[in-house]
């Protein structure tokens, strides 16, 4: 997962955040799949505050929450079956 053509090509396009948020970033996965945009932004050193990852395939969600926990990612993940479970607080 870490060496695939599609990360890299994703961290490519979101490389142009990393001056704009030192600080960390607050996403909003919509279709996670694998989390590839996570890792995108973990490889480019972008911290991330929290993550709202909506997702419905229990593989694909297991997949991230390991390499979060894996990655000792220091933000808050939550993830959510479908967009109409978000509210104010994710």
């Amino acid at each position: 997962m870490g060496n695939s053509f599609q990360i890299d090509t994703v961290a490519y396009h979101l490389s142009v955040l990393k001056d704009r948020f030192p600080n960390g970033i607050n996403v909003l996965s919509l279709f996670s799949g694998i989390g590839s945009a996570e890792i995108a932004l973990h490889r480019l050193a972008i911290p991330m505050k929290n993550v709202v990852s909506v997702e419905i395939s229990e593989v694909s969600i297991n997949v991230v929450t390991c390499w979060w926990e894996q990655t000792n990612q220091r933000g808050n993940l939550y993830h959510l079956a479908g967009v109409q479970e978000l509210n104010a607080d994710r």
